[in-house]
């Protein structure tokens, strides 16, 4: 479906809720982001540890 083929206010209301949808992919895309950097992080840390104690084991 085209905007041609909307009425004119229809076409208003419409773009407006895209834009609302828009919006909220995109704060949910930035806290996916965060929460991958924060397990990225987390990862590197763990994978620290595990080598620091297989190391004490030897």
């Amino acid at each position: 479906m085209t905007l041609n083929c909307i009425p004119g206010g229809a076409k208003h209301v419409l773009r407006q809720e895209t834009s609302a949808a828009e919006d909220l992919l995109r704060i949910e895309n930035a806290r996916l982001k965060k929460q991958l950097a924060e397990q990225a992080e987390e990862l590197a840390i763990i994978k620290k540890a595990a080598a620091y104690f297989a190391r004490s084991l030897k």
